[in-house]
């Protein structure tokens, strides 16, 4: 009976500090990073895969009178939420898109975040490039629930820069008309400076969803398309291990320090601003705080 009242004390002492560490926490310490560029993070490439999908779901006709990268992931995204009505954990549990629309139009049906996969992989198929990403609470090596949350980050050719993509609800993060990138949503949220959605959303306020975003900003994962690494945006003063609980499932496998490096712009010879340029204006101020 002592043995298991010390057990039940355990449990919820590690669920008390993981409450704390990802709510008050981030406020009460707030990360620096490395202000010179570190590694390079492979640039996302359009594969056979993304030419089949392209072809065999028509994704041009979705985009064609597009004006905007913008209007484009919108019309997209209005063609992956048809595929399936969400299923609270029901995963798909596979990596290849058009088996999962496959799955999809013979009646099965899969989770919220599962719909991250498909946007990818359509938006890469019609020319944006985008990259899976991951966010991590600071102590998703030890956590055993609620530790990550996943989405798209993908690179705004208008705006020349990176941006937060959430498929799940179809939204992006946006101040002044300029979509944020996760880190500058981090910095934003704790500067207390407005941020709107985008497109609005009856059913989702922005405080509400800032709300339920910002645990997981600690760690940022980017999993570029086409790749089997995964790079993780990480503030110095962290120390994470590579996989969960030491032997579980990979959390990621290279290091990155410096958001300059980790939101480098990507050498796309269709993009609107020069390739030169390493980061936004907003990423340059966030790191100055």
């Amino acid at each position: 009976m002592v043995l298991l009242l010390v057990l039940l004390a355990l449990i919820l002492s590690a669920y008390g500090i993981g409450f704390w560490s990802t709510r008050f926490y981030p406020t009460a310490r707030l990360f620096r990073y490395n202000q010179t560029p570190d590694i390079q993070l492979p640039d996302t490439r359009a594969t056979l895969i993304h030419k089949n999908l392209a072809a065999r779901f028509h994704l041009y006709q979705h985009t064609r009178v597009s004006l905007s990268d913008a209007q484009s992931i919108d019309s997209l995204m209005a063609w992956v939420h048809n595929l399936w009505q969400p299923q609270l954990g029901h995963f798909a549990n596979n990596d290849d898109p058009i088996m999962v629309i496959s799955r999809a139009l013979n009646g099965e049906r899969f989770t919220r975040s599962d719909y991250n996969l498909i946007q990818a992989h359509a938006m890469v198929a019609v020319g944006i490039p985008c990259r899976l990403t991951s966010l991590r609470t600071r102590d998703c090596s030890w956590r055993p629930l609620a530790s990550q949350y996943e989405g798209i980050e993908y690179f705004d050719r208008e705006h020349g820069k990176w941006a937060w993509l959430d498929a799940q609800f179809g939204v992006r993060v946006l101040q002044n008309h300029v979509p944020l990138n996760s880190l500058e949503i981090k910095q934003t949220y704790l500067n207390r400076e407005s941020m709107t959605l985008a497109p609005d959303q009856d059913a989702l306020t922005p405080a509400n969803y800032l709300e339920q975003l910002m645990p997981f900003l600690d760690i940022i994962v980017a999993c570029p398309l086409g790749q089997t690494q995964k790079f993780a945006l990480i503030p110095p003063q962290l120390r994470p291990l590579k996989k969960q609980w030491v032997f579980g499932p990979t959390i990621f496998d290279t290091r990155c320090h410096a958001p300059i490096s980790f939101y480098a712009s990507h050498p796309d010879k269709q993009l609107t601003q020069p390739a030169q340029r390493l980061a936004s204006d907003g990423l340059r101020k966030s790191l100055l705080h």
